[in-house]
């Protein structure tokens, strides 16, 4: 594992837990719900930790999230 990624690594494990209690964070995913339909396929991409793609898994019929080091179908 190169410098970078580690770095990236170790930050992710609080990004989740600011991004949990961010209103701007809340507000984006509402939004978002309100665009997609059960049919729709998504790509999350720079997905990071993937907690976006989480969230909005269940709203729509595929969800693929892709970023710079992990790649994840979710």
């Amino acid at each position: 594992m190169n410098k970078s990624e580690k770095f990236w690594d170790r930050i992710s494990k609080n990004y989740d837990k600011r991004a949990n209690n961010d209103k701007a964070y809340k507000k984006t995913l509402e939004i978002t719900k309100k665009h997609l339909k059960s049919s729709d396929i998504v790509l999350d991409y720079a997905c990071a930790t993937g907690l976006y793609s989480i969230e909005l898994a269940g709203n729509v019929k595929e969800i693929h999230g892709i970023d710079i080091w992990k790649f994840s179908n979710c």
